[in-house]
Formats: structure tokens, C-alpha cells, sequence
């Protein structure tokens, strides 16, 4: 069965225009990076939820704390699926967790977005705590 959608007027997410949102979030939102539930034994995991946001993140470390593998899985506004898919590349890349304030300035988010960038960030904090706490063990 084949479903055909109309988009008549602009695309409206949260009651912003879809072209509204910075070529970043375009960007992540369009192709996520690290998307999925990471099915690892030994993962840590984190989850947060607020402002009709859920996010959960599952990695596993190495004895160094680096990031090895991550994967995500998110409900929210594509704001908020694009800091997952911002944080998950840049965890990986940088030592430190980034910030909500990190994800407002890499992907020009909206000041509404904020509170979905720190339900992101609650969420990493407690999956990297959870990751290395188990590897220490």
C-alpha cells in the first residue's frame, strides 16, 4: 500500500516554518547521526524527559573514557533530534561533555530550544557516568 502525503502551505513544527530552523539542524534533523538504540552489553544508559521531550542514550567507553560506540533514540521537534545527533558525533570526537549551551551555538538553535538541549545534555551526562562506573567495576 502506498500512502501520498499533500503539504499544503508551509511545513510547521511547533509552530516554527521548517525553514526557519538553521542550515544545522536542517542537517542533523535530515540525517541523524548515531540514531538508534545501541544494543551492547555493558552500555551505559541515560534518559531524560521534560517539556514533552524524551531522550536516551546507550555507549560504552574505553579504560581512557573515550567514547566508543553510541547510539540514541529521542521524541521531540527536530531541534531536539538534531542536538542528539550533534552531541553523539561530538562526544565521540572530544574529550568533555558538551553542553546545552555547545548545541545552542554549533547548531543556531532557537532560544525555545534550549530546554530540549538540556534534556540532551542530562541524558549524555548520565549514560557517560553510567558507562564509566561500569567499567571500573
Amino acid at each position: 500500500m502506498r500512502c501520498r502525503i499533500e503539504q499544503r502551505g508551509p511545513l510547521l513544527v511547533e509552530g516554527v516554518v521548517m525553514a526557519d530552523f538553521s542550515p544545522q539542524v536542517k542537517e542533523h534533523f535530515a540525517r541523524p547521526r548515531n540514531a538508534g538504540v545501541l544494543r551492547e552489553s555493558g552500555a551505559g544508559t541515560g534518559r531524560a524527559s521534560g517539556g514533552g521531550v524524551e531522550v536516551e542514550f546507550r555507549l560504552t567507553v574505553d579504560r581512557h573514557d573515550k567514547v566508543e560506540n553510541i547510539g540514541w533514540d529521542c521524541m521531540g521537534c527536530p531541534q531536539t533530534i538534531a542536538c542528539c545527533s550533534w552531541a553523539s558525533e561530538r562526544v565521540q570526537q572530544e574529550p568533555g561533555l558538551p553542553t546545552a549551551l555547545d548545541m545552542q551555538q554549533a547548531l543556531g538553535l532557537t532560544p525555545q530550544a534550549l530546554s530540549r538541549a538540556l534534556v540532551v545534555e542530562d541524558a549524555l551526562r548520565a549514560a557517560l557516568i553510567q558507562a564509566q562506573a561500569g567499567r571500573t567495576r
